[in-house]
């Protein structure tokens, strides 16, 4: 939610779930959202729109944010 708006889908998962979510420590501006079948997706302040950055293979334990 943006202050000020309403609630937003940002990644719509038909048949998955999100494993985790990492907020970029360095602005906090950018959402990285990893699935459970390793897709890894960003997405950054104001509209959020969701892109796909890599795939995991499966797996999304060691997942990591690096400058």
């Amino acid at each position: 939610m943006i202050p000020g708006n309403e609630w937003q889908t940002i990644l719509p998962i038909p048949n998955g779930f999100v494993d985790k979510l990492i907020w970029d420590p360095i602005t906090g501006e950018t959402l990285l959202i990893a699935l459970d079948d390793g897709s890894l997706y960003a997405a950054s302040y104001p509209d959020f729109t969701p892109r796909l950055i890599g795939n995991m293979g499966g797996g999304t334990s060691q997942a990591i944010w690096t400058p």
